[in-house]
């Protein structure tokens, strides 16, 4: 299945820009909405790749990639308008850029509640003194409970035992041909255990080849084999270092008569875990389904993790806890970015919302990112290693 990726914002941060061209618009709030906050959603496109700086008047400077026939959207939230009108500035390093702003209603950030402590009264006159009672027994202290678990069952796991070599459980996983990495880089998808295979020690190892500079790696699909709805979706991977590879743990949403039936966007693409090899320390969350405005990449949804200890270093647990209202994405057990049903649909239109239907897992090392190809310090064969793949419910 393809497989298309947007542009990465947070890459902005490390580069500089080079010449400016610039435009920008005037926004008029056209929603109604109790709360006196707004989302405002910026769209830019155009016809050579270039990068930009956002400034929307009273929040911090954003800067994306744009690419030619893709759209890279900007999602402002809780903003107040006065007026209710966005006033927004797009700058390009490289060329000319078309922008489009919409206004969606927003809700009131919720504050954190506070307690007033009740007053002390007046002390009492002491009374007199009487004699000690004998000592209790004092129950030692209980730490609270945490927060109720909706995911608690295993359903579904691979652990990826076998001997070295051996191709993984093929009642798990199939070898799918699709998928890139939004990169110029040609490589092949192949049905090689020399690209995917276990290592003998518990682990999946996904492994890019270069071949006198032809490129294979692999794809692995659960579809047919095993699909969920809802639940907690996790595996714990260690990702590869060098330029130019982007590692994937995702979910597509099953077509219909049969799960394979090809049905991108429409039934949903929910990316647990992209990560670029260039930044060790970064994990991308998106989503992409039915859109309004018309994007070529159908992205409805993404959110960057840019401070985490070097991925590359050792094994980390990828999560998504997916529920009828709520989608939120983990690294190491910790939420790093959260999508509601509401948020999806107010910024990408009614029919954005595809995620109550069955959704199968894929794993992939794609040779090639939107950002960078390999290079002379890329190291091959890269390895991708998953030691579990694990699926919880209710």
């Amino acid at each position: 299945m393809a497989r298309v990726r947007a542009g990465l914002a947070a890459i902005a941060a490390l580069l500089a820009l080079s010449g400016t061209l610039s435009t920008s618009t005037v926004a008029r709030a056209a929603v109604h909405t109790a709360s006196a906050y707004y989302g405002v959603i910026v769209t830019l496109h155009t016809r050579a790749r270039t990068y930009a700086r956002v400034v929307l008047a009273g929040q911090s400077v954003r800067r994306a990639w744009v690419y030619p026939r893709r759209a890279t959207r900007l999602r402002y939230h809780h903003v107040k308008l006065a007026g209710g009108h966005a006033v927004v500035h797009a700058h390009s390093s490289h060329g000319p850029i078309s922008m489009s702003v919409r206004i969606v209603a927003g809700r009131t950030p919720k504050k954190k509640k506070t307690t007033t402590p009740a007053p002390t009264p007046a002390p009492a006159a002491a009374p007199a003194p009487a004699p000690a009672p004998a000592p209790t027994p004092t129950p030692a202290a209980t730490a609270p409970a945490p927060p109720a678990n909706p995911y608690p069952a295993l359903v579904w796991s691979d652990e990826f035992a076998g001997s070295a070599g051996s191709a993984p459980n093929p009642n798990n996983w199939t070898y799918d041909s699709g998928g890139t990495c939004g990169g110029s880089t040609p490589y092949t998808n192949t049905q090689s255990t020399a690209n995917a295979s276990l290592d003998g020690n518990g682990h999946l190892a996904i492994t890019a080849l270069d071949t006198n500079g032809n490129y294979t790696s692999a794809q692995l699909d659960s579809v047919g084999h095993f699909s969920s709805q809802y639940g907690s979706i996790q595996a714990s991977i260690e990702l590869p270092a060098g330029a130019g590879l982007c590692s994937a743990f995702w979910m597509i949403g099953d077509g219909s008569p049969t799960p394979a039936t090809p049905c991108w966007p429409g039934c949903g693409e929910i990316d647990i875990l992209e990560a670029l090899s260039q930044l060790p320390n970064y994990a991308i969350f998106t989503m992409h389904g039915p859109t309004s405005d018309g994007s070529a990449t159908f992205q409805q949804f993404e959110s960057v993790a840019s401070t985490l200890p070097d991925l590359t270093a050792g094994f980390h647990t990828y999560g998504l806890t997916w529920t009828p209202a709520t989608l939120t994405w983990t690294v190491d057990g910790v939420a790093c970015a959260s999508e509601t049903k509401a948020q999806l649909i107010a910024a990408n239109g009614p029919d954005a919302w595809v995620y109550d239907r069955p959704f199968h897992i894929i794993l992939d090392l794609a040779v090639g990112n939107w950002a960078q190809s390999p290079d002379a310090t890329t190291p091959f064969p890269a390895k991708l290693l998953v030691d579990w793949v694990r699926v919880y419910g209710p």
